[in-house]
């Protein structure tokens, strides 16, 4: 599942930048619902989510929620964008004019 491994490594990327917290939204209910799961499994996806959830631990503050299909358009736009970029790119302050728009539109 794709919205997994996104939300893995965008866990992962926080972690490595030793952020304080992460707030994790999701069009995925699957998703954010194994993540909040107790149940544990042996497939590929179970050792995924076992995995978010041992580096949720890490933040001070960690939250996961699931967010409706339409709320996530600026979330979208930014992962077609990262697509079309040969290199990887960040920001921790203001985010590029684009996205800005993009933020404000669905606002």
């Amino acid at each position: 599942m794709v919205e997994l491994l996104a939300v893995h490594d965008g866990v992962y990327w926080a972690v490595q930048w030793n952020l304080p917290q992460i707030i994790v939204k999701s069009d995925c209910l699957q998703v954010v619902q194994a993540i909040g799961s107790l149940k544990q499994g042996s497939s590929h996806m179970d050792l995924l989510v076992e995995d978010i959830r041992a580096s949720l631990w890490i933040f001070e503050d960690s939250q996961v929620s699931y967010v409706c299909h339409t709320a996530n358009v600026a979330a979208h736009f930014i992962a077609k964008l990262a697509i079309s970029y040969t290199s990887n790119f960040c920001w921790f302050e203001e985010p590029p004019n684009l996205i800005v728009e993009t933020l404000l539109e669905s606002v």
